[in-house]
């Protein structure tokens, strides 16, 4: 489903990760020297974010590969 979560998994000692709890959720803050990671990092966000807005639908998406 995820194109960038392999990547991550790969070099999961190569970033750092700090989850804060709020009242309304949780805040994911992670962070990497390689600018690699740092780019899978942030596909990964985009990702995150797509099925947040867009639910199964965007999970689908991943699942198809881009179009």
């Amino acid at each position: 489903m995820s194109q960038s979560l392999p990547a991550l998994f790969r070099h999961a000692d190569g970033y750092r990760r700090q989850l804060t709890f709020t009242p309304t959720g949780v805040i994911a803050e992670e962070t990497a020297d390689n600018p690699d990671i740092t780019q899978a990092i942030r596909a990964h966000a985009i990702e995150v974010s797509g099925f947040v807005d867009d639910g199964m639908p965007a999970m689908m998406r991943g699942m198809m590969g881009p179009h």
